[in-house]
């Protein structure tokens, strides 16, 4: 049974459901396109088009900051309990979903991008700090000696033991 209550009627095809989001990808409704064009203008954000995420297509997604951008066209006012229930789904694994009509994009799309560049800059900005430190600490915490590696540190592990056997 899934989520709304319904016994789901159609197996998922991720075959399937791939070459709806490449079809999708291709052709990118006029709002999708205006907001394409806006964010790649903005260019400091990095974002897929028509990703699939947990069997959902999105229309735009910002994978360092785990955000969901979903541009809504005139259907979606009838699927209202259905974006609802996919949004909650998003939601309880972690993705933040953001809503914008497509008349707000086509209409102010420097807005639109602004508010965007509210929520996802700064997870950006915290993910790529995150992979700094990593990429550092990886590297002999950013002292410039060079990294071990998981074969090196068991051997300098193995000869410490020994040392401190033969001291006993």
């Amino acid at each position: 049974i899934a989520n709304h209550g319904r016994s789901q009627t159609k197996y998922y095809d991720p075959a399937k459901k791939a070459a709806e989001a490449a079809a999708r990808r291709a052709r990118p409704t006029p709002p999708e396109r205006c907001l394409t064009e806006a964010l790649r203008a903005a260019s400091s954000m990095k974002f897929t088009r028509e990703e699939i995420i947990l069997g959902y297509v999105v229309d735009f997604f910002f994978p360092e900051a785990n955000v969901i951008v979903e541009v809504d066209g005139s259907h979606h006012r009838e699927q209202i309990v259905r974006d609802d229930l996919r949004d909650n789904v998003l939601q309880a694994n972690w993705y933040r979903v953001m809503r914008f009509s497509a008349s707000e994009v086509i209409n102010a799309p420097k807005s639109v991008v602004a508010q965007i560049a509210t929520l996802v800059e700064p997870l950006q900005k915290q993910h790529s700090d995150r992979q700094r430190r990593t990429r550092a600490a990886r590297a002999g915490n950013g002292s410039g000696a060079a990294g071990l590696d998981a074969r090196e540190l068991r051997q300098k592990k193995r000869t410490f033991n020994r040392s401190q056997k033969e001291r006993a």
